[in-house]
């Protein structure tokens, strides 16, 4: 390896313009990967921020994965004076929504949040913006409508909107007569790494535009005055839009304590068992109730939502939190602000149509 260094400029490009520079002194031979870890300790680049090379006028990124097989030197551009460029390109909202479908309705589910089948509307602009959180926390439940809310990533807001969504999403199920106990008596603890949000302006839906499939179908469906066709908008294109998403990771891990005190309390004195955890821990019940169990109350000890893990019983939160450096590997973790999916043809919308 050349132990010689070159004078580089660092250009950060945004969507299509050039955001700012720096001058700073690097190995040619150089991988990226190690070229990311000098510029992070100069606070050049951070996740955000991807290399690029400049080809006809075009500029190409390198994906992070891809950083360890290319050197410096391959992505350089040499002016005609002489001067070593080297692009960062900053990463596109775009490329985000795309990756996590944000252009998609949204549906509560006893599963978990779900995304459309079909889509409703194309994004023509976001504000993006970086959030770089750590943070843990416990997660207990109140009421059914209370554990559809948290569990289908509504965790930290309130509000009429989403106690709605709840209750159509559990109406939606036949679930409104279900007995919840099992999962409401369960408890969470968790560790939340947020990248970056992504919001539009409620006030401002001209940055969305309707597919028109979709349109079509909500036109239909007005004029018709055909509940069954609103039912069946709800069910292809999703009950509602977030207009704030958080990206990044979260994992949970069962509050063990939690669930055998209440296990215990309700299933005392009975033949049967459930397990605990990853623990060899079995606790004895008897109970005619037959009812399924959801996916979230279901997973062995540990859930994930972005992020890799290993797959190892052992979970090594240090490799998941540096994987959260790759934004190919960030997840919706957080839903805030939603409106209706049939808000977006609000002005057409009878006035009794208004809170579908």
């Amino acid at each position: 390896m050349s132990s010689e260094k070159i004078i580089v400029l660092i250009k950060i490009i945004g969507n299509s313009l050039l955001q700012s520079s720096n001058f700073k002194i690097l190995n040619p031979d150089d991988y990226l990967s190690d070229i990311r870890k000098e510029l992070e300790n100069g606070n050049i680049i951070n996740d955000m921020l991807l290399f690029s090379k400049e080809v006809k006028n075009e500029f190409g990124e390198i994906k992070r994965e891809d950083e360890e097989n290319f050197y410096l030197k391959d992505i350089i551009k040499v002016e005609d004076d002489d001067q070593n460029i080297l692009y960062l390109k900053r990463l596109y909202w775009k490329y985000l929504s795309n990756q996590c479908k944000l252009d998609y309705g949204r549906i509560m589910s006893f599963d978990g949040i779900k995304i459309a089948e079909k889509q409703a509307y194309t994004m023509n602009e976001c504000e993006l913006n970086e959030i770089n959180s750590h943070k843990g926390g416990r997660l207990e439940f109140e009421s059914k409508e209370d554990w559809m809310k948290k569990t289908n990533l509504f965790v930290n807001v309130d509000g009429i909107n989403i106690t709605n969504f709840a209750k159509l999403g559990l109406s939606i199920e036949g679930l409104r007569n279900k007995s919840f106990s099992k999962e409401i008596m369960t408890a969470y603890q968790y560790t939340e790494i947020g990248k970056v949000s992504l919001k539009f302006s409620k006030s401002n839906l001209k940055n969305l535009k309707l597919t028109d499939e979709f349109k079509n179908d909500l036109i239909d469906a007005i004029q018709s005055n055909d509940p069954k066709k609103f039912e069946k908008i709800t069910r292809e294109y999703g009950q509602f839009i977030p207009t704030e998403v958080i990206l990044g990771g979260r994992v949970y891990f069962n509050d063990i304590k939690k669930s055998l005190d209440n296990s215990e309390a309700t299933f005392n004195g009975a033949s049967g068992s459930i397990s605990v955890g990853s623990l060899n821990t079995s606790i004895k019940y008897n109970s005619s109730d037959s009812e399924k169990t959801s996916k979230f109350y279901s997973f062995n000890r540990m859930g994930l939502l972005g992020g890799k893990h290993s797959g190892d019983e052992k979970f090594d939160e240090k490799a998941w939190i540096e994987s959260l450096k790759d934004y190919q590997n960030w997840d919706c973790i957080e839903f805030k602000n939603p409106i209706s999916i049939f808000q977006l043809l609000s002005d057409d919308l009878p006035d009794n149509l208004q809170d579908l």
